[in-house]
């Protein structure tokens, strides 16, 4: 017997309701939104994969290139200056196909500008720039550094889909290599809260129409035997159609040969399962639980604005600090908060601290949460402006 099948009845009545008010709306001119119409142009060609044709007689940089917000950047990245005059001065490179517009941001391990390639003038591109005295690399020798890149080339080649970005080609030039993929006009999940909804919290449906989008890139890299360890706001893309799309695998891992796995604290700390601090070594038949913890961890942030077992008072914590605060504290879940008993139940099993007891990728797919997840897009088709299905979410009129 499903367990939600009591609140059936009150359901149909509330999104009865709810409906009626979509009506209403749709018969208004305007919409109180503050997402911007995304541009047309970087919608051509979408898709299409990027040639480039020998490098041996290539410049790189046809115009100069200034960092947006230029005092800031210096500022909180001194070296930055040098390597964009280093970038602009080197000659060999893909036959002056490539113009970087301008700085876009940075990783852990890597610089990231923002391009266009020659071939497509009307689609822009995210040019990632590793090298091997970053931070994540500085430690590999040049033979696991060279594994290290190819690993996520390969990772984010072999799982391209709807629900991951397309990656279209990697360089090398000396010690430092390029790594080129699709840009999604309006940057990760976290930057679309603050910058174009304004709001550090996002309405259920909103929540469940991302974190869906999410679960089904998470299906489809575990399908391929990718776990990507490093799911969070900051990589989750939204592009001009609102779909939500998993970017950065440079800590992924291929487990197709594996039979265990030892885990590590690599990744970022507040989205890390109690095993990754306990650095266990664990099936391979578990390994997806790791990906879904740090799912629960987004929907949590999503729908609250903050972490799970946060405190003000315990912002920052080291590894050890912050495993026994998840181990020592139950989850909350606030009143002043209306969410559903569907998704409080998905994100409590989600955020499960025995991995053996946490929900599985096959249950968390076939969770009443996922119907719901398909009646939004199902409503998404309704609209020829997206941005209005988005307002619609976020108000949550239907």
């Amino acid at each position: 017997m499903n367990e939600f099948a009591d609140l059936d009845g009150k359901n149909e009545i509330h999104h009865s309701k709810k409906k009626q008010k979509l009506i209403e709306l749709r018969k208004q001119k305007h919409l109180n939104f503050n997402i911007p119409t995304p541009q047309k142009d970087l919608f051509l060609n979408s898709g299409q994969p990027l040639k480039f044709l020998n490098s041996e007689k290539a410049s790189f940089i046809q115009q100069p290139l200034t960092p947006k917000d230029s005092k800031n950047k210096e500022n909180i990245i001194p070296d930055l200056k040098n390597e964009i005059e280093e970038l602009n001065n080197r000659q060999q490179l893909i036959n002056e196909q490539i113009t970087i517009k301008e700085y876009y941001s940075k990783g852990g391990s890597s610089n990231c500008f923002l391009c266009v390639c020659k071939k497509y003038p009307h689609k822009l591109f995210i040019m990632k720039s590793i090298e091997n005295s970053s931070n994540l690399t500085k430690n590999l020798d040049k033979e696991h550094f060279l594994h290290h890149i190819k690993n996520e080339f390969h990772i984010q080649k072999i799982s391209r889909c709807r629900y991951v970005t397309a990656v279209n080609g990697i360089f090398q030039i000396d010690s430092k290599f390029l790594i080129f993929s699709e840009f999604e006009i309006y940057g990760d999940l976290a930057n679309f809260k603050k910058k174009y909804l304004r709001t550090d919290t996002l309405s259920e449906s909103l929540a469940i129409y991302f974190g869906g989008m999410v679960l089904k890139g998470l299906e489809h890299l575990h399908k391929l035997k990718i776990s990507h360890f490093d799911i969070k706001l900051e990589n989750i893309l939204i592009n001009g159609f609102f779909n939500a799309k998993i970017c950065d695998f440079s800590i992924s891992k291929d487990y197709s040969n594996l039979t265990k796995i030892k885990l590590n604290s690599s990744g970022t700390q507040r989205y890390l399962s109690p095993e990754q601090f306990e650095k266990k070594e664990i099936d391979i038949q578990h390994i997806e639980k790791i990906d879904l913890w740090a799912l629960g961890v987004v929907f949590y942030k999503m729908i609250y604005g903050k972490f799970p077992y946060n405190s003000k008072d315990k912002q920052n914590l080291n590894n050890i600090e912050y495993y026994n605060l998840i181990q020592n504290n139950d989850l909350e879940f606030y009143d002043t908060f209306e969410i559903s008993v569907e998704l409080i139940d998905l994100i409590k099993r989600l955020l499960e601290k025995d991995i053996d007891k946490r929900i599985s990728l096959n249950e968390a797919l076939s969770h009443p949460i996922m119907a719901r997840y398909q009646q939004l897009q199902s409503l998404k088709n309704e609209f020829s402006d997206f941005r209005k299905f988005i307002d619609v979410l976020r108000k949550e009129v239907f």
